[in-house]
């Protein structure tokens, strides 16, 4: 029952015997289980560790009740098995816990509210489900009016440790039972699939790739603009170089003649504006002030 790797202490020792499935000891196995599905879908709100308690608390009266509903187990067949383990006190005990739910003769209403209600008799909805029952045994059974104290006085103290020995030492051994509850109860190990917890990382990298061409495209931008102003610094710096050999009248001719062809536009281009593309000067303020420097040198000398 115990997982392998919780522990030495979850190993069954190996004084556990082998034991016929069809026995008693085997049929009280297969309702243990079967037990623990019911507490947990019935406990489905609660945490965990709420649920070990109560199954800790009253999973023999469970046990019992469970037992009876389906006639899986009954006081005669635990009486007359021989497989079966602990003292004859023991033994007496057992049986005396299933013939008292027996003699009830309970109808399936009974024994679900029941079930229920030694789940949560600590709770607002166990008192709610005990108000219920007794309304309802009230009507049912109007001949027995102590009928619903008869069946609290049924669950409320069952003999767990003799119902431990008598049951379930041949499949389980020394093993202690609180254990084996609590590892039933833990969550299952799941290795996980992946490290992360995202199925795909490159979503990040689609998101940063736009910015980065974007990033790209203006430094490429920045990148001619600064080389076109270095080809108009040099092309400036050519003509400051080459406006002690030019004619000053003619470069001035020249610069004029390039303003005025730059305002002109035809009628075609005036229709247009995007189709307007003026020519840039080819001196800067630079050339003009130094070509005003060298003509007010030549009327000096």
């Amino acid at each position: 029952m115990g997982s392998e790797t919780d522990g030495p202490s979850m190993v069954l020792p190996s004084t556990a015997t082998s034991f016929d499935r069809d026995s008693v000891t085997g049929t009280a196995a297969r309702l243990f289980f079967t037990l623990i599905g019911f507490c947990q879908n019935s406990l489905n709100g609660l945490p965990r560790d709420r649920q070990l308690a109560i199954f800790q608390q009253h999973w023999a009266a469970l046990l019992i009740l469970h037992s009876v509903e389906t006639r899986s187990m009954s006081s005669r067949m635990i009486r007359a098995d021989t497989m079966s383990t602990g003292s004859v006190r023991q033994k007496n005990e057992v049986c005396t816990a299933f013939e008292t739910v027996e003699n009830l003769n309970l109808d399936a209403r009974e024994f679900m509210m029941l079930k229920l209600f030694a789940l949560m008799k600590d709770t607002q909805t166990g008192y709610q489900l005990g108000f219920q029952l007794a309304s309802m045994q009230n009507i049912t059974h109007r001949a027995d009016p102590f009928r619903f104290f008869k069946c609290i006085n049924a669950i409320s103290a069952p003999p767990t440790a003799s119902i431990i020995d008598v049951l379930f030492r041949p499949s389980i051994g020394n093993a202690s039972m609180v254990r084996l509850i609590e590892d039933m109860f833990q969550p299952p190990k799941m290795a996980p699939n992946s490290l992360f917890p995202f199925p795909n990382l490159n979503f990040f990298v689609k998101n940063e790739v736009p910015g980065s061409e974007t990033t790209g495209n203006n430094e490429e931008e920045d990148g001619e603009e600064e080389e076109e102003e270095e080809e108009d610094d040099a092309d400036s710096s050519n003509d400051d170089r080459s406006v002690s050999d030019i004619d000053p009248m003619t470069l001035l001719l020249q610069l004029n003649s390039s303003s005025t062809h730059s305002t002109q536009s035809t009628p075609e281009s005036s229709t247009s504006t995007l189709q307007i593309t003026p020519s840039r000067p080819r001196h800067s303020i630079r050339s003009i002030s130094e070509l005003l420097s060298i003509r007010e040198e030549q009327e000096e000398s």
